[in-house]
């Protein structure tokens, strides 16, 4: 996991804290599938999810393509949660 300028490296039953307004992000680099609990507090961001994303009935199903419109959809979003998507560390995109 990203966590501002740190990188953290979580096995499974780890508890990793993201506080409020940390950069951050994550990435599965083990070769098998990741499961993570997400909890938010206060309450109220889990809507940015259901906004932008499809329901699943399958939980282990091989997630959606990441296709312009769903990256349409993160970046319209966004703003509404006080969420900003940044360029990945070493990226020269703006």
């Amino acid at each position: 996991m990203r966590l501002g300028d740190r990188t953290v490296l979580a096995q499974a039953g780890d508890f990793v804290n993201v506080p409020r307004g940390t950069v951050h992000g994550f990435k599965n680099v083990g070769t098998e599938p990741a499961e993570m609990v997400v909890t938010f507090v206060p309450a109220g961001f889990e809507r940015f999810f259901e906004t932008v994303f499809t329901p699943t009935e399958d939980r282990r199903a091989t997630p959606p393509p990441d296709t312009d419109e769903l990256i349409q959809r993160l970046l319209e979003a966004a703003p509404t949660y006080g969420c900003e998507f940044l360029p990945p560390p070493g990226s020269h995109a703006r």
